[in-house]
């Protein structure tokens, strides 16, 4: 933290591992400033209304020269709404189901928002998700449990 400091205008001590500063975003001196939970990386909070986004004030710091391994990322914009729900994937976690079959809907529900694929691209997800070619076939044809929530696609049974 203190290689990061001197990198920003208006510095003051606020308490031990917090600071406040002027946004390198928008100018205004409302930025506070802190040691992650981990004494790892910086985290900030730009208070001006409306704020800078976490993304306006990363940039803004890293063309200061302050390292990326200093701040932590940032999710890019709609990364939430791209998460499956949670309760999906409990759901599959926990269903009567084979190992490999849970494996491979977790897999298509991560990676390619709930719709499992054929051919190449079934190949390929099975490479990410680590299971066999066979193992994965033999998965596609399971049915998902009437009980379980649709997935983001729509579809309750496995695709053919």
């Amino acid at each position: 933290m203190t290689h990061v400091l001197p990198l920003l205008r208006d510095v003051r001590c606020i308490r031990q591992g917090q600071w406040s500063a002027q946004c390198p975003a928008c100018g205004h001196t409302s930025l506070s400033l802190a040691t992650g939970s981990r004494g790892q990386r910086l985290v900030w909070t730009c208070h001006r209304k409306p704020a800078c986004s976490q993304e306006v004030v990363r940039n803004a710091l890293r063309a200061r020269g302050v390292p990326a391994g200093c701040l932590p990322r940032v999710p890019s914009p709609g990364y939430a709404d791209s998460l499956p729900e949670r309760d999906r994937l409990i759901q599959i976690v926990t269903a009567d189901l084979p190992p490999a079959t849970r494996i491979l809907l977790l897999g298509a529900e991560l990676l390619t928002s709930g719709k499992i694929p054929a051919g190449r691209e079934l190949d390929a997800l099975a490479a990410r998700i680590r299971l066999g070619r066979g193992t994965v076939y033999r998965a596609r044809h399971a049915q998902i449990p009437p009980d379980m929530p649709e997935s983001q696609n729509g579809t309750r049974e496995v695709p053919e």
